[in-house]
């Protein structure tokens, strides 16, 4: 037998010769530190060794840990990417991503497309909700993305010949965006 904690932890203890005594068990270990607490209430019993500051420690953890999660969760699901329209320009306006001023005159082409338009993320945020940054695919190489992730439909824009894609929530949104910005661009 061993002394586990305090001023003498690890130290080894004689046993008393025989066969008479035995180890005391948990259970008769946690009531006999009961009885001493109830007749001295200074005594600090901690649980397996915890002390006030490990306490204090594994509740900021987890609270921390809560506050990310709830954090990481609503990114993940919430956020919107809006057009702004103006005289010689628009700008899409993205939550979570850096904000794209597009000038009129330097829009080449404009094409609204019925059907999602693939591409893998090479830089950027997405999410359940958001695809943004930069994006990969076979027909345009490298190109630029701000489109809904459940969006059906997409706009392709060449500005200074690179492409551009843009999405509303859903096709009839899109369709919006793509007839305002033909106006816009006479078109």
């Amino acid at each position: 037998m061993r002394v586990i904690s305090g001023k003498y932890k690890r130290r080894n203890l004689k046993a008393v010769p025989g066969n008479n005594t035995r180890p005391t068990t948990d259970k008769n270990k946690e009531k006999m530190f009961e009885c001493l607490k109830e007749k001295n209430p200074q005594i600090q019993i901690h649980p397996k060794g915890k002390n006030d500051i490990h306490l204090k420690i594994e509740k900021g953890i987890i609270i921390f840990t809560v506050v990310v999660l709830v954090f990481v969760g609503l990114i993940l699901t919430t956020g919107n990417i809006k057009m702004q329209y103006g005289e010689k320009s628009f700008t899409i306006q993205a939550s979570y991503w850096m904000d794209q001023e597009v000038d009129y005159e330097k829009i080449d082409s404009i094409e609204y497309r019925d059907e999602k338009i693939s591409g893998s993320r090479t830089g950027g945020f997405g999410s359940f909700r958001l695809l943004m940054g930069s994006f990969k695919n076979e027909e345009f190489g490298n190109y630029t993305r701000y489109t809904y992730k459940n969006c059906d439909a997409g706009i392709v824009l060449i500005v200074n010949g690179k492409e551009l894609v843009i999405s509303g929530k859903n096709q009839e949104e899109t369709r919006t965006i793509y007839e305002e910005l033909l106006k816009r661009c006479e078109r």
